[in-house]
């Protein structure tokens, strides 16, 4: 696993500024909140932890300031160093995430980036398992993979012949990338083999660590998913330390990562109205897909012998079937992508809306737009308020007929795209 610094917010004003010289001085000899400034290599700019502080000091300032913020700027380095101080003890600190930081996580499992996903402050890019091939698998998980991707090619392309295309220079392309989203589900969550750039506040990296560690400490050494996500844990937080804080921790310390719902619910109910809760069954890979709608909340149970997703195109094959199920019992001891999960869905009507609108269609995992299009017909049948979704959608299933419907480019089968089963 590496982890590497791309990118920083700067106050510009401080770059070789004598209030910032002293500044740094001050907080070292008296404070010792930071060590020393993060080199990133030889050709690299250096991430400097006194100069975000005092950024996010300033900040602070607005907040009671009796002048205008050119007061706070040209204060002297004493003052932003006790308004520093107190507001890291004080738990205000929401004024560090005026400091954003992007880095480079490679080499990582795909169940790290749930976990980070799964909290609110961020934005991420991430290698697509859809859309690329994973070259670095081993084992059963490489064989299957491989096997399952040349059988899927003729089979997508007798059912939807259009997609052969040959006036592109890869004329198979469009079949080769829903033959890859289709073998991705046999591999494994735990299996290192994914990059993503992730973007986040100050605070939030602190916060992370923090829970990062907590679930370290609390983690149930019988399961078997802590088992194996537990070492990942502890690599990056060794890595991400580097860029930490000391004292910007969570106030009560009563945070904790979000992705693994509490045993308590469980048997949460449906309940539809403004707000909304609701539970439903399907794979790893689609709730990675679920998740990342982040004005809504999402969290799952890791449920035993549930089952594994079988491709639509080939359900209606019984050979075919049973041998995508052999298959799957050959790598589910290692919580392969298509291993079904309970996952938990909560919000409210316009939250989902506006996740709705986003994945009813044809570029969005069928897995998961046949889900979000369950939760609608729940919520026009359930809640008072259901007729909302009426108005946005006209009762049509593909966003391209919405109300406010765009899309950028053609859908595989337009707006039929429901119907399609690959």
């Amino acid at each position: 696993m590496k982890l590497k610094l791309l990118a920083y917010t700067t106050q510009p004003g401080y770059e070789d500024s004598k209030d910032l010289q002293e500044f740094r001085k001050l907080t070292k000899h008296e404070l010792g909140i930071v060590k020393k400034s993060v080199g990133l290599g030889k050709d690299s700019e250096r991430y400097d932890h006194y100069k975000a502080l005092l950024f996010c000091s300033k900040m602070a300032g607005i907040c009671y300031m009796e002048d205008d913020f050119e007061h706070i700027l040209n204060e002297s380095a004493e003052t932003s160093f006790r308004r520093l101080r107190q507001v890291i003890t004080s738990g205000h600190h929401s004024v560090f995430d005026h400091v954003k930081l992007t880095f480079e996580l490679s080499g990582i499992p795909k169940v790290l980036a749930m976990f980070l996903n799964n909290e609110k402050d961020y934005a991420t890019s991430e290698k697509s398992a859809r859309y690329t091939k994973p070259e670095k698998l081993t084992g059963d998980q490489k064989r299957i993979y491989f096997e399952w991707f040349e059988t899927l090619i003729p089979i997508i392309r007798s059912k939807y012949p259009t997609l052969y295309d040959e006036s592109l220079k890869k004329p198979n392309a469009k079949i080769k990338k829903l033959a890859q989203e289709n073998a991705r589900y046999f591999i494994s969550i735990f299996e290192p083999i994914t990059t993503m750039g992730y973007t986040t506040s100050l605070r939030q990296w602190n916060y992370l660590i923090y829970m990062c560690e907590k679930f370290i400490e609390c983690s149930d050494p019988r399961d078997g998913f802590s088992i194996r996500a537990v070492p990942y844990m502890k690599e990056f937080v060794k890595l991400a330390k580097r860029f930490q804080i000391k004292g910007l921790v969570p106030l009560g310390r009563n945070r904790n990562l979000s992705l693994i719902g509490d045993p308590a619910y469980f048997d949460l109910p449906d309940m539809f109205s403004y707000s909304y809760q609701t539970s439903f069954y399907a794979s790893y890979a689609c709730f990675a897909q679920v998740q990342r709608h982040r004005s809504e909340s999402c969290f799952i149970y890791n449920t035993e012998d549930v089952g594994f997703y079988v491709p639509e195109i080939i359900r209606s094959n019984e050979q075919l079937t049973a041998k995508w199920l052999q298959d799957a019992k050959k790598v589910m001891h290692l919580y392969p992508q298509g291993k079904l999960i309970k996952i938990v869905q909560t919000g409210n009507i316009d939250t989902f809306i506006m996740k709705y609108c986003e994945r009813c269609c044809g570029s969005a995992q069928l897995e998961t737009m046949r889900n979000e299009v369950d939760i609608a017909n729940k919520f026009v049948k359930l809640s008072p308020y259901g007729y909302k979704i009426l108005e946005e959608t006209h009762g049509h299933t593909a966003k391209c007929q919405f109300e406010h419907g765009f899309c950028a480019r053609k859908c595989m089968l337009g707006s039929n795209q429901y119907d399609r089963v690959i």
